[in-house]
């Protein structure tokens, strides 16, 4: 929950709402390139989610590269099993 609520913590206000998760805005990912803190993420998530970020980009990459198309089925789970959650 901490990833989640730092995202509509530093979200721009805009109307009307969106309710969560809405639509993804360029600002989401703010936190992972530069050296700003929230007041939400420790630095080890920061460190987590940025190595994520890499490895999806990496993945991604060689895939478009391969003529691969990728389908990502993100989902929801409780904070005991994901300690970004």
């Amino acid at each position: 929950m901490r990833t989640f609520s730092h995202i509509l913590a530093t979200r721009p206000q805009v109307e009307p709402s969106i309710p969560f998760p809405g639509c993804p805005y360029p600002t989401d990912l703010n936190i992972l390139d530069t050296e700003s803190s929230s007041k939400f993420l420790n630095d080890k998530d920061i460190v987590s989610l940025r190595e994520l970020h890499s490895d999806l980009r990496r993945i991604c990459l060689r895939a478009r590269e391969r003529g691969v198309k990728l389908i990502i089925d993100a989902e929801y789970r409780s904070a005991g099993t994901n300690p970004l959650l």
